[in-house]
């Protein structure tokens, strides 16, 4: 390894820490939301209501 090596895993690990953050967190989950919402109020899904305490968890990877 030399330290320009180095610095760039760790540039590599950072960009895709940033990447999850904001492509996830920011556009993915309001998205997940508002699809399973909809499914759930045209009858596609038979989910429980969120407000009883469920929450719609997705595993993002």
């Amino acid at each position: 390894y030399s330290s320009l090596r180095a610095e760039l895993v760790e540039f590599r690990r950072r960009v895709q820490q940033l990447q999850h953050g904001v492509i996830a967190h920011q556009l993915c989950r309001p998205v997940w939301a508002r699809w399973l919402e909809t499914a759930r109020l045209a009858g596609r899904l038979d989910l429980p209501d969120p407000a009883v305490g469920q929450i719609w968890v997705a595993l993002w990877v």
